[in-house]
């Protein structure tokens, strides 16, 4: 609890509305000992989720925007003509997100418990710009075995001993997933480790101009001297995929020059100018 609330103390959210999301926290944490039922969020851009207690959205119902200068970008760089695909989903906060700004939305997620509230996140919202696969992302087609009691941090495994449980289901590639549903514009890929694999898998796909970046859960500043890592930048960067931060409250990208540069996402763009046009043509901040 106690690194959850340094977490809080710091969150931008909190700087600018300190004693509503304190009280959001105080209230959260009383009501999570007193039930399991989930409870109805309000989001973005009159967006709703449903979040469960204990869960990997909980963070949404404390400030709104957890990751928040991703959240923003996002918000602001996505547009009604855009697909976006959303790789290790979740309960589907970020693909209604994207939703929510009239993109369409490709949203994978393998274990049947999360896929469930996924399909019900979905279905609170406009269920035809998303479109949910329960399924796993990697370098080829077939089946990998994947835990199911980890929350957010279920991950793919070669180990049937492994003592959390786990169950076997359907992998696909990105290029496949490309060719029957449409390329790209963005991608988000949280996938606990195997990030490298998904990007393997997506082919040709990455030389395709209507794909201008991605979002991936990295933990670049621990991670950076990792070969297998360091092999996903060196993938990213022959395709011109170079990686960022962004600053929401002054709307503007900069580059990580250092390997051990970033946060836990990084973005990774090309076209920076469309992106950085992009950014500057939808300055507000979204509606909350």
């Amino acid at each position: 609890m106690r690194s959850a609330l340094t977490w809080l103390l710091q969150h931008p959210v909190f700087r600018q509305r300190p004693l509503r999301t304190f009280c959001r926290w105080v209230f959260w944490q009383v009501r999570q000992r007193l039930t399991d039922k989930p409870l109805r969020l309000g989001f973005v851009n009159g967006s709703s989720l449903m979040i469960h207690p204990r869960e990997g959205l909980t963070g949404y119902w404390y400030v709104i925007l957890p990751d928040y200068d991703d959240h923003v970008f996002l918000l602001r760089f996505l547009r009604k003509e855009d697909r976006f695909f959303d790789i290790g989903a979740n309960a589907g906060a970020y693909s209604v997100l994207a939703a929510s700004v009239g993109s369409e939305v490709l949203s994978l997620e393998p274990v049947p418990e999360t896929f469930e509230r996924l399909v019900v996140n979905s279905r609170l919202n406009v269920a035809s710009r998303i479109k949910p696969l329960q399924l796993a992302v990697g370098d080829s087609p077939g089946r990998v075995r994947i835990t199911t009691d980890l929350g957010p941090g279920n991950h793919l495994t070669m180990n049937v001993s492994e003592e959390s449980p786990s169950i076997e289901v359907d992998l696909v590639t990105m290029k496949c997933l490309s060719e029957k549903e449409g390329g790209p514009t963005f991608v988000k890929i949280d996938v606990e480790g195997y990030e490298l694999e998904v990007l393997q898998g997506a082919g040709d796909l990455l030389s395709s101009r209507e794909l201008i970046g991605f979002l991936i859960e990295t933990f670049r500043p621990n991670n950076w001297h990792l070969p297998k890592f360091q092999e996903l930048e060196c993938l990213l960067a022959k395709y011109g995929f170079l990686p960022y931060a962004y600053d929401a409250a002054a709307n503007r990208l900069y580059k990580l020059e250092k390997p051990s540069d970033g946060f836990n996402n990084t973005l990774y763009l090309r076209d920076i100018n469309v992106v950085k046009q992009r950014l500057a043509e939808t300055h507000q901040w979204p509606v909350l």
